[in-house]
């Protein structure tokens, strides 16, 4: 799954990666990624195909739960692969 944090879809008006894609795609794009998607892909080629979202860059993230919410409410990055049965996504 994944995510934004509210203040960024607050920001960009997003709810979904359709509407992510549409308003946020480009190189200002910061996807965080776990480590079985190296370099980003098939993470990002997968966005690519299905929703023409494109990102300027991949950062590599420790895990989906409490790094990946540090990254994004940091801003560190703008999207990030989440697990979603993580109780800090709850």
């Amino acid at each position: 799954m994944f995510a934004v944090s509210k203040a960024f879809a607050d920001k960009y008006h997003v709810t979904s990666l359709d509407e992510f894609a549409r308003a946020c795609s480009g190189t200002a794009t910061v996807l965080g990624r776990p480590a079985e998607c190296p370099a980003g892909y098939p993470c990002r080629q997968s966005l690519a195909d299905v929703y023409a979202l494109r990102a300027g860059a991949f950062t590599e993230l420790p895990d989906r739960g409490p790094a990946a919410r540090a990254a994004l409410t940091g801003g560190t990055v703008s999207l990030a692969l989440i697990s979603s049965s993580d109780p800090v996504f709850a």
